[in-house]
């Protein structure tokens, strides 16, 4: 079983002085998740965060603090803003369950099971990642059963994890608005465990560090 935390921080151009770039180098890697038990092969608890001027917040506390904000502008009243609040945030995924590993789809992520284990590997998807370009050694190159044949882009083994082994892969990248154009910027972390028990604890990404850690962090202009 797989049981893998996928974190992202996003900021914008307001974020992009030192001070904002201060409280990001203090950004946790890693959360408490729901103590649950699973039967499925992998496991994705998602987190995303977003930073403000006013520090670095949740989408969710994001999506309520807009919504308590421009609601009552529109006529709304206060049980009406509750409602549509708790509507808005059960939205919000705590987790996602996969039977299969090659159902998996973690943007720059490709895991494959082996005996005992899985291959970690990180790679650049051009069609859902944003600048700059990774380019290196492409392990599928020549594998002309892999999507990635014969493309000009970075793909290795980021680790292998063995039974109660914990990897760990930080990447960045900057993007840009589809509707304005702004260009923004994300930090990404996931987080993976490899473990034959389906309950686990809710500290499991906390009480110890990573036995491996594979970073893909580029200065983003």
């Amino acid at each position: 079983m797989l049981i893998i935390q996928s974190i992202s921080l996003i900021w914008r151009k307001q974020a992009r002085g030192s001070n904002f770039a201060k409280v990001r180098h203090q950004f946790r890697m890693a959360y408490p998740i729901y103590n649950a038990v699973h039967d499925e092969q992998v496991v994705v608890y998602p987190f995303e965060f977003v930073q403000t001027e006013q520090g670095i917040i949740t989408y969710e506390e994001l999506t309520q603090q807009q919504l308590e904000k421009y609601l009552p502008t529109l006529g709304f009243t206060s049980s009406q803003v509750e409602r549509v609040i708790l509507r808005e945030l059960s939205r919000f995924r705590k987790f996602e369950a996969y039977s299969s590993i090659q159902e998996l789809n973690l943007t720059n992520l490709s895991v494959s099971s082996i005996q005992n284990g899985f291959e970690v590997s990180f790679y650049y998807d051009r069609f859902r990642s944003g600048l700059p370009f990774r380019r290196g050694h492409n392990k599928d190159y020549c594998n002309r059963q892999s999507r990635l044949y014969g493309q000009d882009c970075l793909n290795e083994i980021a680790f292998i994890l063995k039974e109660n082994q914990y990897g760990r892969i930080v990447w960045n990248e900057r993007k840009k608005e589809v509707d304005t154009g702004v260009w923004y910027y994300k930090i990404h972390v996931y987080n993976l465990f490899s473990t034959i028990s389906s309950n686990f604890k809710y500290d499991i990404f906390m009480s110890r560090t990573p036995d491996y850690e594979y970073k893909q962090l580029a200065t983003l202009y």
